[in-house]
């Protein structure tokens, strides 16, 4: 006999374009109801990214549909959502994506309260540098943390990694990557790239062969200024390799002002642009760049290999082992080395047989990183999370 399907309730950050599209897929696709609590309204209304300084506008009119949901702001007390949600129908897990801010800290201590088990999400990785007494108190204090948790769905196999390197067992893991709706990405670029050299004179690109896109935050960590330099080395080669930047940020006067210093006027700076318009740049790009320093994931690798574009990413660009176990896939260059990114480029704008084999791979690839995956490891997680000792909803799933 069947029984009624698990209510797992999700503490995240804020809504967000890639995964609250996710929550209404377990909502109609999986044997998870899943009730959302969100943190923020950033993307929804007009306010400004702490991070970035971008002001955020998603444009998708129905991104909140499809899903129970509640917005816990500063002025509200958690614990009373919580129990609101609880009392109407019990939960029967949280996920909770991190633990340092607020929301995150009381869900934790509300599941432990109510015997709730409590599933950690989170995509920290042991790929970059972190002080001596940082990873020292790390070492000590997080085999402790991490006790807590029956399960775990990290973001990415790095992020997995990390959990297994501070003691988590294998067996308690279930990697639920960060996904995108591939299908749609997939098909808006091809709609847009049916009519390409229309395209290419509504965006002032027809002066250009070929186009290197790249779609960056303009701050250190993503590495705007390695893009462009790039394309201030190919300016006197290459007059007819275009290079598209869209982004914004706090260092949007440091990008404009190399721009112009070096005089690259094959480089355009479209800005910030809300989603619905991406799969314009990506169905006239022959290559996408994405350069990051630091980047856990990166999921424009995503939009990029779903919309067709073979891709090139520096070694501090996380999705890499997940995406590009190959170089059929896409190409990795060595971050910081600027005439192995130009190389990589010209590899591929040179070679278009190539490129087109990369794209064709790479496309067939990122299909399997989708909401069917990440599906399949949350109702894991969560059957695992509920048979755990000392759960007041543990009973095995059948």
């Amino acid at each position: 006999m069947s029984r009624e399907r698990d209510r797992v309730g999700v503490v995240a950050t804020g809504p967000t374009q890639w995964e609250t599209p996710f929550f209404r897929h377990l909502r109609t696709h999986s044997a998870l109801d899943p009730y959302v609590f969100y943190g923020s309204r950033l993307g929804l209304g007009d306010e400004v990214e702490s991070e970035s300084g971008i002001r955020v506008h998603f444009d998708l009119p129905e991104l909140l549909e499809g899903h129970d949901y509640a917005f816990v702001g500063p002025g509200e007390n958690p614990i009373d959502a919580f129990e609101r949600v609880h009392g109407a129908r019990p939960l029967d897990a949280m996920v909770v994506e991190g633990h340092v801010g607020r929301l995150q800290r009381a869900a934790l201590a509300w599941t432990r309260r109510r015997r709730v088990p409590a599933i950690y999400r989170s995509d920290s990785t042991l790929l970059y540098r972190m002080p001596a007494w940082k990873k020292v108190a790390k070492r000590m204090l997080l085999p402790l943390f991490f006790r807590r948790f029956p399960t775990f769905l990290p973001l990415s196999t790095p992020a997995a990694d990390y959990l297994r390197h501070y003691g988590v067992g294998a067996d308690r893991i279930f990697v639920s990557p960060y996904m995108l709706d591939h299908d749609w990405y997939a098909a808006e670029a091809a709609r847009w790239r049916a009519s390409s050299r229309a395209l290419r004179v509504e965006l002032a690109l027809d002066r250009f062969d070929h186009v290197v896109l790249a779609i960056l935050r303009f701050e250190d960590r993503e590495n705007p200024l390695e893009f462009l330099r790039a394309a201030a080395s190919l300016k006197g080669s290459r007059p007819g390799l275009g290079f598209v930047l869209i982004g914004d940020g706090r260092r949007a006067s440091t990008v404009r002002e190399f721009v112009e210093r070096e005089h690259l006027d094959q480089v355009v700076l479209p800005g910030y642009l809300p989603l619905s318009s991406l799969p314009r740049y990506y169905a006239v790009a022959d290559v996408f760049v994405h350069p990051a320093v630091e980047e856990c994931w990166g999921l424009s690798v995503n939009e990029a290999m779903a919309s067709s574009v073979p891709v090139v990413v520096s070694t501090g660009v996380g999705c890499r082992f997940d995406l590009l176990p190959s170089s059929e896939f896409g190409l990795v260059y060595p971050l910081g080395n600027g005439k192995a990114l130009v190389e990589a480029i010209l590899a591929l704008v040179d070679d278009p047989e190539r490129a087109r084999a990369v794209a064709a791979r790479a496309k067939e690839r990122v299909a399997g990183y989708g909401y069917a995956l990440a599906a399949e490891s949350f109702e894991r997680a969560v059957r695992r999370a509920r048979r755990a000792p000392g759960s007041a909803t543990g009973t095995e799933a059948t």
